[in-house]
């Protein structure tokens, strides 16, 4: 029968030592797993695996606004940082946030945009762009055609990035004519680290009947 353990019974042990029952075979545990760490079983290696379930974050927004948007790419920034978590890099008010850890991240972003003048017949495209390239799948579209007009264009991609990748936010008028411009307090980047590039399990790695795994406690 499968065994469970609360935090009192794990505390003080020495995981080197402990070994797991797992169809049949004695397999053992990593050495000295963090707290918090998911002890998950790799079928093909035949053995266990300590998978950080803990994630990274990034989050800024943009409280000046002003940002007028051009009919070229146009580098979208930040300028109030709300969290910042060690795997990123990034200069407030500066266009790119760099992840210095390779991963698979969720990247989140609404740009709020006006029209201060003109009545040109035209559209905003907006998309993340990762090392300058557009990111495909996350391009999204804004009809931005005459003075008074307000509205919010809303990004969002899963993607497996590499230390040194750097992530942007970028926008591009169809037409001049236009003064389009990013709304105060109306912009933000979210980015979230949800584990390593291969989320924590090497090729071959199984979950199923007969899986044992715990978290371990502080």
């Amino acid at each position: 029968m499968p065994q469970t353990y609360g935090p009192s019974q794990l505390d003080g042990y020495d995981f080197s030592r402990i070994k797991a029952l797992c169809d049949g075979f004695y397999i053992a545990l990593p050495t000295n797993p963090l707290n918090g760490d998911l002890l998950t079983y790799n079928s093909q290696a035949q053995n266990w695996q300590a998978k950080s379930v803990l994630f990274d974050l990034f989050s800024a927004f943009d409280h000046g606004g002003g940002i007028t948007i051009s009919n070229s790419a146009t580098d979208l920034h930040y300028d109030t940082e709300v969290i910042q978590d060690a795997i990123f890099s990034h200069v407030p008010d500066a266009p790119g946030v760099s992840v210095l850890q390779e991963g698979l991240f969720l990247i989140q972003a609404d740009v709020a945009l006006a029209v201060t003048a003109g009545s040109t017949n035209s559209h905003t495209a907006l998309w993340l762009a990762v090392n300058g390239e557009e990111l495909e799948g996350s391009r999204s579209l804004l009809y931005t055609f005459q003075n008074g007009f307000r509205g919010t264009a809303n990004l969002q991609r899963l993607v497996l990035l590499g230390a040194g990748d750097v992530i942007k936010v970028q926008a591009q008028l169809s037409a001049s004519g236009n003064t389009v411009n990013t709304v105060a307090d109306g912009s933000r980047l979210t980015i979230i680290r949800l584990n390593s590039a291969n989320n924590g399990l090497e090729s071959g790695a199984a979950m199923g009947a007969g899986i044992f795994s715990f978290v371990t406690y502080s």
